[in-house]
């Protein structure tokens, strides 16, 4: 498996066992998604072995996990308007 980024804006994943090459996005798409899950991991203090992590008081962790559901809603709503009829995504649930 290979990864190439072209022209600071695409990356593409390259699989030789099965010959297929993916475009998956922008790089800038790349790092909202990587910021989001940044803000997941500290709403929840994912962190390595041994590291000492500041717990957040509640009402931060409840703004970041806000910010996170609203950037998958968007991004998922983003996407979905790609297809001409209507469809929605395997295995979510919107409330």
């Amino acid at each position: 498996m290979g990864i190439c980024v072209k022209l600071d804006k695409n990356i593409i994943v390259t699989d030789a066992q099965t010959g297929c090459v993916k475009l998956i996005t922008t790089v800038k798409g790349a790092a909202e998604f990587l910021k989001h899950l940044g803000m997941l991991y500290k709403a929840f203090s994912v962190h390595q072995k041994h590291q000492v992590v500041q717990k957040l008081p509640l009402d931060e962790v409840i703004e970041l996990l806000k910010a996170v559901d609203a950037y998958l809603k968007r991004s998922t709503d983003e996407v979905m308007s790609l297809f001409d009829k209507p469809s929605k995504p395997m295995g979510v649930k919107f409330l």
